[in-house]
């Protein structure tokens, strides 16, 4: 039997195992064909260019993530769609409160979009404020030209930021909404990325609900400077004589302030730190602001409450679990969700919508709401007079709570009554049922009204039992309770009793 060439028999293997093999018999991998360098060669030849196909099979992209991951919240289901070799576009959002990272982390997904072969170099990268990029797109579409050729670029990955000047001042509603339409849609081998604030991104996705199947179901949070990143920058800012100053109780108290209030502060992580070095070096010894709450200004707004004790005990109580989920997540911490739901039970004149009032001011302070909204409603607010009213004036009312206290009065007037209203409470109910699960951690409702009704209403909707994670017992005032709060009103009013 004759012998066969060793560099045919190379080839047919690399052909049998999809390798494929060069003009005279060489396998495509062998040094000689610009593979990996043989031991010992020098490994700074530069191997020939490669199709984007053979790129993606050799990047490895858990490296992206296994650093990223415990930087960012989200970023499962967003790496997921970046990863997969079937998905050729992309629309998602990146919340930054502190820029600290940012840069790095859009250069280190260029690079993966690029090692995948999704883009072709790292100079498909562009970013674009939302209002030129809409000015641009509207720009085109008045002129009749393809979208694709003037600013939502194909190739490319978009960076679409200062979302909070949006929509342009004087644009035609009609283009701000064609912009939207075209930024909406989903095409081919675009990827497009909204950077901002929570306020930003939550609030122009809420404006414009056409971007909430794409946009709003891909958000990364991006974390900040942590509190140990700002204190040592801090530090590194301060004028050498305050540096003794300096004590472990002092570096305690700085890291407690910036995570408990961090999220209110008009600076973020480095910014932070430069601000409060300057009020330290400018006064000469360390200072930190006053904290977003304290226990003590709760106590003096519950001192001037008469009466209530047992509700003033629940506040306090809830004060301190509110405070507790706060601190752990400046932390950095995951507590699980807690329920803040609220039944107010009690009669007319007990002081239900001040104890509402003063919770909602609490927890904005505390942080566990982003606004100080207290949005009042009652039955008639929320159930129409006709078919398919009544969930759209629910989801409206629901809408205009988002971020604060949504107060339902009289809420029992909820539950269905009689044969023409049978329909439309239980409508309603469900509707706010789910308006508290799609917004959990936007909304706090506080249903209100006569202790055995609103237990009736409890008890025939389970869900929403489910959903009510405090109960308040509003007794009625005594006849001294209520002299005293006359005397108060008269002293408040200019005038006083012989």
């Amino acid at each position: 039997m004759a012998d066969i060439d060793p560099k045919l028999l190379a080839g047919i293997k690399s052909v049998m195992e999809g390798k494929g093999a060069s003009k005279d018999g060489r396998s495509d991998t062998t040094p000689e064909d610009g593979g990996a360098p043989a031991k010992g060669a020098d490994a700074s030849v530069a191997a020939p260019s490669t199709t984007a196909k053979d790129e993606s099979e050799a990047f490895d992209t858990s490296a992206f993530y296994e650093k990223w991951a415990p930087r960012t919240e989200g970023l499962d289901r967003v790496f997921r769609l970046l990863s997969s070799k079937r998905e050729d576009d992309f629309s998602g959002a990146l919340i930054v409160e502190d820029d600290f990272h940012l840069k790095e982390f859009i250069d280190d997904l260029m690079d993966m979009l690029v090692g995948l072969g999704k883009l072709k170099s790292r100079k498909a990268l562009r970013r674009v404020g939302i209002t030129p990029l809409c000015q641009n797109v509207g720009s085109a579409l008045v002129s009749g030209s393809s979208e694709e050729k003037n600013a939502l670029d194909i190739g490319k990955l978009l960076i679409v930021d200062a979302l909070g000047a949006f929509p342009p001042e004087g644009m035609p509603d009609t283009l701000v909404n064609s912009f939207i339409s075209a930024l909406s849609r989903i095409v081919d081998d675009r990827y497009i990325l909204l950077v901002g604030t929570t306020a930003e991104v939550e609030g122009l996705i809420r404006s414009h609900k056409v971007l909430a199947p794409t946009f709003g179901e891909n958000i990364v949070f991006l974390k900040g400077m942590d509190a140990s990143g700002v204190l040592k920058e801090f530090m590194s800012n301060l004028e050498d004589d305050l540096k003794p100053q300096i004590t472990d109780e002092f570096r305690a108290r700085f890291k407690d302030f910036v995570e408990f209030n961090g999220d209110i502060l008009a600076f973020k992580g480095a910014e932070l730190a430069d601000y409060l070095s300057k009020e330290a070096n400018a006064s000469g010894h360390l200072i930190l602001p006053k904290d977003r709450h304290t226990s003590s200004s709760l106590d003096d707004m519950l001192d001037e409450i008469v009466g209530l004790e047992n509700v003033k005990e629940t506040i306090r109580g809830l004060e301190q679990y509110a405070t507790f989920m706060k601190r752990a997540k400046g932390h950095g911490s995951t507590p699980p969700s807690g329920n803040l739901h609220m039944l107010f039970q009690g009669n007319p004149g007990t002081g239900k919508t001040m104890a509402g009032r003063l919770i909602s001011r609490m927890l904005y302070k505390i942080g566990i709401v982003k606004s100080s909204k207290f949005i009042e409603a009652s039955a008639r607010d929320l159930i129409a007079k006709y078919v398919g009213n009544t969930n759209k004036m629910v989801y409206d009312k629901i809408q205009e709570a988002l971020g604060g206290v949504l107060f339902i009065d009289e809420a029992y007037a909820l539950m269905p009554q009689g044969e023409d209203s049978v329909g439309y409470g239980a409508e309603a109910i469900a509707e706010l049922i789910k308006g508290m699960e799609d917004h959990k951690d936007d909304l706090i409702v506080i249903f209100a009204g006569y202790e055995k009704e609103m237990q009736g209403l409890v008890d025939a909707n389970p869900g929403l039992a489910s959903r009510i994670g405090y109960t308040f017992h509003f007794d009625d005032y005594s006849v001294e309770e209520l002299l005293q709060i006359f005397r108060i009103n008269v002293t408040k009013s200019g005038f006083s009793i012989g």
